[in-house]
C-alpha cells in the first residue's frame, strides 16, 4: 500500500518586540500606547487562530493527496495487469467500464466479456463450427480481409451494435454465447449500441478518468519496486531477529530442560498445596460452624459472615510461607501477621484441628 507522509504547515509571529515597545509606551504615559498594546494582543491571538486553520488546511489537502494516490495506484496497478490478461488496451478496457458503470455493471464485468469473447475468436479461428456459428448468428465478423483475427476491441463494439439491433428477448441467449456469463451483466451497456459507447468514452478521456496504458506501466513497474522495499524489509526483520532467537535459546532450553527435570515434584507440590487447602478449609468451616451452633444465633451468624475472610486470609498466607520460606523469609512474618478474629472469646488456632469457643457470660 502506498503511504505519502502527511503534509503540514506552520505560521509563527514573533510579536513580543512590537508589544514590549508599544508597553513601553503606555508606561511612559502616551495612551495611544495601551491602546496599541491592546490591539497588538488582538492581532496575536488572531494570529494562532489562523495558523491553526491553515494548519488543518494543510493536513487536510495532505491527507486527500495521500488517498487519490494510494486510489489511483491501485486502480491502474490492478488495470495493467487485467488488460494483459483479458488481451486488449488498457484504454479500452478501462473506458467501456466506465461506460458500463453508468449501466450498472462494471469494469470487471467487461474483463471477463473480454476474455470470454478472446476464447470464442480463438476458436473459431481454429474452425471451431459452434464458435463459428455464434458469429454468424449475430451478424459479427471475427477475422479480417486478409484472414486474421481483428482486434477484440473492433469485434465488441460490432457486438454492441449487433445487440442493439436485437430484440430483447434474445439479447440475453446471444450474450451468453459470444460473451459467457460475464455477458449477461453487459447487456444494459451493449445494447446502448458502439456510437453511444464510445461518446461516453470520450467523455471520461477528455476528463482524465480514463486511466492510460502509460500509468498503468508506471503503476505496475511502482507497485514492483515496493514489492522489493518488501523484501528488503524481511531481510532486515529477519537480521535483526534470527540472531535475537539463536541467543536465547539456550537460555530457553536450560529453562526447559530444568522443568522437564523438576515437573513432577513441581506438580506433586501444587497438588499436595492445594489439597491440602481444599482439608483444612473444610475442616475449619465444619469447626466454626460447630463452635456457633454451641453458642447462640448471634454466634452462628456472625462466624458465617468472617468464615470466608478468615479462611482465604490464614490459608493464603500459609502458603506464602511453605513457597517462600527459602527465598526472602517473607512468608514467615506474614503469617505472623494472621488476622485473629476475635467474636466473643472465640479464638480459633488455624492450621490446625482445634478450637475453642468461650462466649462471655
Amino acid at each position: 500500500m502506498l503511504q505519502l507522509p502527511p503534509i503540514s504547515g506552520t505560521i509563527r509571529m514573533d510579536l513580543d518586540p512590537l508589544k514590549q515597545a508599544f508597553g513601553e509606551a503606555s508606561r511612559e504615559g502616551h495612551g495611544w500606547g495601551a491602546h496599541m498594546d491592546g490591539v497588538m494582543k488582538g492581532i496575536g491571538v488572531a494570529a494562532i487562530a489562523s495558523a491553526a486553520v491553515i494548519t488543518t488546511a494543510f493536513v487536510g489537502v495532505g491527507s486527500f493527496i495521500v488517498d487519490a494516490t494510494r486510489d489511483s495506484f491501485k486502480l491502474a496497478d490492478d488495470l495493467h495487469d487485467m488488460a494483459i490478461n483479458v488481451g486488449v488496451g488498457v484504454e479500452s478496457l478501462h473506458g467501456l467500464g466506465l461506460a458500463a458503470g453508468l449501466a450498472g455493471s462494471g469494469v470487471g464485468d467487461v474483463a471477463e466479456s473480454y476474455k470470454f469473447l478472446g476464447k470464442n475468436v480463438t476458436e473459431a479461428m481454429q474452425g471451431s463450427k459452434e464458435a463459428v456459428a455464434a458469429f454468424d448468428r449475430m451478424g459479427v465478423a471475427f477475422a479480417d480481409a486478409r484472414g486474421n483475427a481483428r482486434p477484440l476491441e473492433e469485434v465488441m463494439m460490432n457486438v454492441a451494435d449487433a445487440m442493439a439491433a436485437m430484440d430483447k428477448g434474445a439479447r440475453g441467449e446471444a450474450a451468453m454465447q459470444l460473451l459467457g456469463r460475464g455477458g449477461t451483466q453487459m447487456i444494459a451497456t451493449l445494447s446502448q449500441g458502439s456510437v453511444a459507447l464510445r461518446e461516453q468514452m470520450r467523455l471520461h478521456e477528455r476528463y482524465g478518468a480514463t486511466v492510460t496504458t502509460q500509468a498503468a506501466n508506471a503503476a505496475d513497474a511502482f507497485g514492483d519496486m515496493l514489492g522489493e522495499f518488501d523484501i528488503a524489509w524481511l531481510g532486515i526483520k529477519n537480521a535483526i531477529g534470527q540472531p535475537v532467537i539463536e541467543g536465547l535459546t539456550p537460555a530457553l532450553e536450560g529453562l526447559l530442560d530444568w522443568t522437564r527435570t523438576n515437573f513432577p515434584d513441581i506438580r506433586n507440590s501444587i497438588s499436595a498445596a492445594f489439597g491440602a487447602m481444599a482439608t483444612e478449609l473444610a475442616n475449619l468451616t465444619g469447626g466454626f460452624r460447630a463452635a456457633g451452633a454451641a453458642g447462640d444465633e448471634w454466634g452462628l451468624a456472625i462466624v458465617n459472615a468472617a468464615e470466608m475472610a478468615s479462611l482465604a486470609i490464614a490459608k493464603s498466607l500459609d502458603l506464602l510461607d511453605s513457597a517462600e520460606r527459602k527465598r526472602s523469609g517473607a512468608g514467615s512474618w506474614l503469617k505472623q501477621q494472621t488476622t485473629q478474629l476475635e467474636i466473643g472469646q472465640l479464638e480459633g488456632q488455624i492450621g490446625h484441628k482445634e478450637l475453642q469457643f468461650a462466649p462471655e457470660a
